[in-house]
């Protein structure tokens, strides 16, 4: 799901309530609390908000996205339908009427666009997201094995070009993988292969 698709359901939640009998509630719109979008309509008794913020859930690697809630607002100093706009709507003191949840799974494309879906794909794709940052670790840190056989011979080749030296040991001739390809290290000299 795109941020787009994340608009189009803000539109529909806040088109439920103007097609019931709504009306928007402009003095309690003013300023931010660091929230993406908010919108306040009234019926004439209660004023609701329908916010659109961020949320991070933590635990291990932690999961985050955006939310819609739909709150009615409880300070007593708000009336609605009142040009006053010295009343604040605070998000934290809202009644929550429905919350819906889209999690980030990723960034994709050249402009690193978020990508939502359900609370199960996030926590699945944190998981491979730690899984291979582990990997990566591991790979980095792999300790110098001997090279044998084809790998060997492969390793010689280089060594004798790269370092200009005719005669090796092949006990000396140790190579691990790295994240680019391998590095091939002979007496405390190394050459990486790409």
């Amino acid at each position: 799901m795109k941020y787009a698709e994340i608009n189009k359901r803000f539109t529909e939640i806040a088109n439920e309530y103007l097609q019931s009998g709504y009306t928007f509630n402009t003095a309690t719109m003013r300023g931010s609390q660091g929230e993406i979008a908010h919108l306040d309509l009234t019926d004439g008794t209660k004023v609701i908000r329908i916010v659109l913020q961020s949320f991070t859930e933590y635990g291990i690697g932690g999961i985050e996205g955006l939310e819609i809630i739909v709150g009615e607002c409880t300070d007593d100093r708000v009336t609605p339908n009142s040009g006053d706009d010295w009343a604040t709507i605070w998000n934290n003191h809202l009644a929550v009427i429905r919350t819906e949840r889209f999690y980030t799974l990723g960034k994709v494309g050249r402009t690193g666009e978020p990508f939502f879906g359900t609370e199960a794909e996030a926590k699945r794709c944190e998981e491979l997201r730690f899984q291979r940052y582990g990997n990566r670790d591991r790979a980095r840190y792999q300790p110098d094995k001997t090279a044998e056989g084809a790998t060997l011979e492969i390793a010689r080749r280089v060594l004798q070009r790269k370092l200009n030296i005719k005669r090796l040991m092949n006990t000396e001739i140790k190579i691990r993988k790295i994240s680019q390809g391998y590095m091939i290290t002979y007496r405390g000299k190394q050459v990486a292969i790409h």
